[in-house]
């Protein structure tokens, strides 16, 4: 209620004091910064008065109640000995402000801009993590070297959004201070930069919360630590078959087979080259892994990439969101038997979402035809070689007996050097492998094993069969 009443006082005001002398032009930005509930009547006035700590403390709250649409609460504890202003304690709680030493804020000081900056930042943080992203323009400016050290994250990341610019001349003037008009201009302009990246509660988009994304899917049917360190969820339902990548509860990574969700733009089950064709129209970096069959759409903090059929005139059967910081492969986790172990899993799971994809029937789990399959890897990994037949002249069909599975089909897809999401996507590009997936078996062991210093490192063998 709060916040209503705000608003209800600021329109019956708005026509006596609002206008009184703002710059001409500031008067729109006051607007917009008032139907916003971004500003108290104690600041609209005085427009060209340099700002104070207290005045800019207080502006943080009410965008972090704003865009996040929660109430702020003051702080318990009071660690300033100058000050027991309630905005100051509210965004102390919030850990958007701090002093300018261990027991003073200096509320009537002013404001200098490095330190708006820094509040800023702060307050983009803790209303959504997901929204500082790790790209950040170095700055240009002359006076650049005049940053401090503590606030040159924070004062870039604002540059970098077009929230805060120079003064002119390409001066910064971190030092520098600001009159109010500026900083309602400032903090409404990040509200609006900001309105924009929220993500609504009914779909599932990178930067989702982890109980959104539950409450909109239910609990996954597996878990999977992926190479970068972050989990796979998967979640039920082959045919629109979609598994998250969650890091500290928040979206990461989306694969999907499905136009069934908003992420996925209507790109799949489209040729890759109409896709490539929109995204260069678009404007966006697209490059090509002929090899493997796989574009690439890079924006400033997200990779798409593109997983296309080439034995199915290039047919784009799924897609992949995720974050640029996890892309490069120097990125990926420590590799480990463990880390295949995962690899099973989320073969397993790919191998039946391409299937739904071709209207097959999902294949079933076999622990036998899982042993078999990593025996046969391990084989391979151990003793440097890569066939289907082993050193002793044993065929995948010998191997099958050997571990007591009768059968009245099987087949057999083995791999070397892929990983992840590439084992799986290698396969289907590959005409015989992928006529094994589609099959019309009905079970299905993964086996993958992991050694450092093979030829490959990993190896994995996909065991298919009807059981007799």
């Amino acid at each position: 209620m709060k916040k209503i009443a705000l608003g209800i006082l600021l329109v019956l005001t708005l026509t006596m004091s609002v206008f009184a002398n703002p710059s001409d032009w500031a008067e729109e930005e006051i607007r917009k910064a008032i139907d916003n509930q971004l500003v108290t009547m104690d600041i609209l006035s005085d427009y060209q008065e340099d700002i104070t700590r207290e005045e800019f403390a207080t502006l943080m709250v009410l965008l972090y109640e704003s865009l996040s649409e929660e109430e702020a609460v003051e702080s318990l504890e009071n660690p300033f000995e100058d000050t027991n202003d309630e905005g100051i304690l509210k965004a102390y709680n919030l850990n958007i402000i701090a002093g300018i030493n261990a027991n003073t804020f200096a509320p009537n000081q002013n404001i200098t801009r490095e330190q708006i900056a820094s509040m800023l930042y702060r307050s983009i943080k803790v209303i959504d993590p997901s929204w500082i992203s790790d790209h950040k323009m170095a700055l240009t400016f002359d006076d650049k070297e005049d940053v401090s050290n503590w606030a040159l994250e924070s004062v870039e990341f604002i540059n970098d959004k077009g929230i805060m610019g120079g003064i002119g001349n390409n001066i910064l003037d971190p030092q520098g201070y600001t009159t109010r008009e500026q900083a309602i201009a400032l903090v409404n302009r990040t509200y609006e930069i900001f309105e924009k990246e929220k993500i609504p509660e009914d779909k599932i988009l990178m930067g989702s919360k982890k109980e959104n994304v539950i409450h909109l899917l239910g609990e996954p049917i597996d878990t999977i630590i992926s190479d970068w360190g972050f989990s796979w969820y998967v979640f039920d339902g082959y045919a629109d078959y979609i598994q998250v990548g969650i890091e500290e509860d928040q979206v990461v990574a989306i694969y999907t087979n499905s136009n069934h969700y908003d992420v996925s733009n209507g790109l799949i089950n489209i040729s890759r080259e109409a896709a490539e064709e929109k995204y260069t129209n678009e404007g966006y970096n697209h490059t090509f892994d002929s090899n493997n069959n796989i574009d690439e759409i890079i924006n400033d903090d997200t990779t798409l990439r593109i997983y296309s059929d080439s034995n199915d005139d290039d047919t784009i059967y799924a897609i992949l969101f995720i974050k640029n910081k996890y892309v490069s492969y120097g990125n990926r986790l420590e590799t480990s038997l463990e880390r295949a172990k995962e690899y099973e899993k989320l073969t397993f799971h790919l191998t039946n979402s391409f299937r739904s994809f071709h209207n097959k029937a999902p294949l079933e789990w076999d622990d036998l035809a899982a042993e078999a399959a990593r025996a046969h890897s391990e084989d391979m990994a151990i003793k440097e070689y890569f066939s289907h037949t082993n050193l002793e002249g044993e065929s995948p069909f010998d191997r099958m007996r050997n571990y007591g599975i009768n059968y009245w089909s099987a087949a057999e897809n083995i791999a070397a050097g892929y990983r992840g999401i590439e084992i799986t996507h290698a396969w289907i590009n590959s005409s015989g492998h992928r006529d094994n997936i589609l099959g019309d078996t009905e079970r299905l062991g993964v086996g993958i094993y992991y050694k450092s210093n093979s030829i490959y490192s990993f190896y994995s063998t996909q065991k298919f069969y009807s059981p007799r």
